[in-house]
């Protein structure tokens, strides 16, 4: 005759039978913990535990279950060509990403060079064009131009009844280089 023992699971009580009343030691409860035959949880009920077929559907089952190192292996190659592939792929992403951070910090050099080479061009042309300014305003001798327009020209200052004056209320502003005198 077989005993049962209880224990308590995860799942709550569950019974083992200890024991087989079989010769070739075949069990027909393996409660929920993994017996012999290497399956969890296995309970035949009634008559099937009797069975033969049953017998040799469980022994099928543990052939079975031997192929699984042999579909894991499979499936751990795969996933190491996987992880490959995905390695690959990130570190040409990463290159990618890399040429054109580079060539975005090129631009931006080529950009800041261009901005600096453009200012010393509108620095020296500022700096031209003040001196021909300056050349010339002295050039112009004022005492001459106004001996020329009275002696030759015959020119004459306005009369005070020529003279017309009214009031700006606008923003506009005049530049006056130096003092005009009568």
């Amino acid at each position: 005759m077989s005993r049962t023992s209880y224990g308590k699971t995860a799942y709550g009580y569950s019974a083992r039978r200890t024991g087989s009343p079989y010769a070739d030691g075949r069990r027909t409860y393996t409660g929920n913990g993994r017996g012999r035959d290497g399956y969890r949880g296995s309970y035949v009920y009634g008559s099937a535990a009797l069975d033969d077929e049953h017998y040799e559907q469980r022994r099928e089952r543990r052939r079975q279950s031997a192929a699984v190192p042999a579909r894991r292996e499979e499936h751990e190659q795969s996933a190491s060509v996987f992880s490959v592939f995905l390695a690959l792929f990130m570190m040409i992403l990463l290159t990618v990403s890399v040429i054109g951070y580079v060539q975005l910090m090129s631009n931006v050099t080529v950009t800041s060079n261009n901005i600096s080479s453009l200012e010393t061009q509108i620095k020296n042309l500022k700096t031209e064009n003040d001196q021909k300014y300056e050349e010339i305003t002295s050039s112009i001798n004022l005492d001459e131009i106004k001996e020329v327009a009275i002696n030759e020209l015959g020119m004459k200052y306005a009369d005070s009844d020529q003279i017309v004056t009214y009031n700006n209320d606008s923003d506009d502003y005049v530049h006056q280089v130096q003092e005009v005198g009568k």
